[in-house]
């Protein structure tokens, strides 16, 4: 069964999922009482498509498992499962390639990528939706302890709507004394820089929030005959 999907499909994917985050927001107020899955009327309202386009690519989803359909229309549509499944993560070698969206030709010229099953690193389906890169070390100027110059770091790049979120381990690029450096922070560093906007002192050099770029969490580590989360 592929696992492929294409560019409508991701984006009825992030439609749920942006629907979902709202809807969960929602029902913080009492006065509120929505459903926290869609319906397939929203999907279509949001990006839209007619229904009949909005069942098809909801089917394609569902056959490769990464949503779960109710049996009736008027009930919310589920992640799947499949969200966790294999994927295909591009190789890059600089951490400022690494962004939220990639287009198809941006894509094709990272002509490595790795396969593997997203589920080694985390349990939480919404890290499916987003675009998961590796990043290869080997060329990177990196201020880390206990990481080698030929790991692998599997990372899902930030958003926007991440800002507030921040957690786990986080890959952070800066400039340091006119050097460009990837910098792995945790999570109370992370948020130090960009909710608190402080300066950070990390393994003797100083981080500042101006110079300093986050470019996403570190799901996890792989490394050459094993890998870790």
């Amino acid at each position: 069964m592929s696992t492929k999907i294409t560019t409508r499909q991701r984006e009825v994917l992030e439609c749920i999922d942006d629907l979902m985050t709202i809807r969960h927001k929602a029902q913080s107020s009492p006065e509120q009482n929505h459903p926290r899955t869609p319906t397939v009327r929203d999907i279509a309202t949001v990006l839209s498509l007619a229904p009949s386009s909005t069942h098809k690519h909801l089917r394609a989803l569902a056959d490769k498992g990464m949503i779960v359909l109710p049996g009736n229309t008027r009930q919310g549509i589920d992640l799947g499962p499949g969200l966790l499944g294999m994927i295909d993560a591009p190789i890059v070698d600089h951490a400022d390639l690494i962004t939220p969206t990639i287009t198809k030709v941006q894509y094709e010229k990272h002509i490595m990528t790795m396969s593997f099953p997203l589920g080694m690193f985390t349990d939480d389906r919404r890290e499916g939706l987003r675009r998961i890169y590796i990043l290869s070390l080997e060329h990177t100027a990196i201020i880390a302890e206990k990481i080698n110059k030929d790991d692998l770091l599997v990372i899902r790049p930030f958003a926007a709507s991440d800002k507030h979120k921040i957690t786990g381990l986080c890959l952070v690029a800066a400039t340091i004394n006119g050097r460009r450096m990837t910098l792995v922070l945790d999570e109370i560093a992370a948020l130090d820089l960009y909710t608190r906007r402080s300066r950070r002192r990390e393994n003797s050099v100083v981080v500042s929030p101006r110079d300093a770029v986050y470019i996403g969490r570190i799901l996890g580590l792989i490394r050459k005959g094993s890998s870790v989360a």
